[in-house]
């Protein structure tokens, strides 16, 4: 079911080596974003989607053209040859980099498989672990290179809000400080379209401008849950949102 929540890895566009589009697209079509959901998701996500059609419906690109985008295409063959170019055209030796992570969760995992993703096309990372706190205040000041696993939980299910908080020059959670006018552009229109169809298409627009670019806030996909519910439970709904139905004011036990 899902929960509203977009797992991000972010890159550093304001210093080296992702201040370069090339080495931005490189982890962009390296990225195995199914592997990576099976693997530390137990297979429950949506990979590569910027919007999620189970809460967003016709605003979000569909899944089976996101799948022939490259860097979201399931057979990575092809998308890992390019990557490798690209990141042999400005380190022929390939890098050393820090990737960072916040120690909560299952995001240590998480960021072992992508480390292990990366140094197939010669991207080589150190893993930095910060408290949950301070990775927040080291992430917010930029002080980063790439970070592996941060998600960003929703509150609603307009297709603006990842847009306006992730994506967007002006985003609160834009950690990697990507920005780019004809995004930032699209996505204001489609926050003030009036009609549902125009929206939609505004959307489609910018979440293929995207996916075809060199993003910096690269989206693996949206993280849903497995949910398990007593036969005695009675009046419990899933909700699209990790927020809401945390209270159980409204759920009671048939005995």
């Amino acid at each position: 079911w899902p929960i509203n929540t977009i797992w991000i890895v972010f890159l550093n566009t304001t210093k080296p080596p992702f201040n370069e589009p090339d080495m931005r697209r490189a982890v962009h079509l390296a990225l195995n974003r199914q592997e990576l959901i099976n693997k530390a998701l137990d297979g429950a996500g949506v990979p590569c989607a910027m919007l999620d059609p189970k809460l967003v419906g016709e605003a979000a690109l569909p899944l089976a053209e996101v799948e022939k985008i490259p860097g979201c295409r399931p057979n990575k063959e092809q998308d890992i040859a390019e990557a490798e170019k690209l990141v042999k055209k400005h380190h022929p030796n390939g890098i050393d980099i820090e990737m960072a992570f916040r120690q909560v969760g299952n995001y240590s995992d998480r960021s072992q498989l992508v480390a292990a993703q990366l140094r197939r096309i010669g991207i080589r990372g150190t893993l930095k672990t910060h408290e949950s706190a301070a990775g927040y205040a080291a992430f917010g000041k930029g002080d980063f290179t790439l970070i592996t696993a941060q998600d960003r939980a929703m509150d609603g299910t307009d297709p603006s809000d990842p847009f306006s908080l992730i994506w967007t020059t002006q985003g609160g959670s834009n950690y990697g400080k990507w920005s780019d006018p004809k995004f930032d552009e699209l996505a204001e229109r489609g926050l003030k379209a009036t009609s549902k169809a125009e929206r939609a298409k505004l959307y489609h627009e910018a979440q293929r401008y995207f996916l075809n670019g060199a993003p910096s806030a690269i989206p693996v996909g949206w993280v849903e849950g497995w949910f398990f519910t007593d036969k005695n439970v009675r009046n419990y709904k899933q909700s699209p949102s990790a927020y809401d139905n945390i209270t159980f004011m409204k759920v009671w036990l048939a005995k």
